[in-house]
């Protein structure tokens, strides 16, 4: 039988670091000028953060998971 509880308190088996553990952010996209070849850089939270380069026709990470393109020295 289902527990009854007022409006607004019930407890929800959602929680919002489930959500945000499971999600991916597009942060950009990079067009190749010469090869017209697209890449697009992921935010992905579950990585602790971590942005990756990402090679959008193949959905294929261009670096392994020790590197971040976030952190580059310019």
């Amino acid at each position: 039988m289902p527990t009854v509880a007022p409006y607004g308190t019930w407890k929800s088996p959602i929680e919002a670091d489930l959500i945000t553990q499971k999600s991916i952010q597009l942060v950009d996209i990079i067009p190749d000028p010469i090869t017209g070849e697209l890449f697009h850089v992921e935010g992905r939270p579950s990585e602790g953060g971590r942005n990756v380069i990402v090679r959008s026709r193949t959905n294929e990470d261009i670096f392994g998971p020790g590197w971040n393109a976030r952190s580059g020295v310019h």
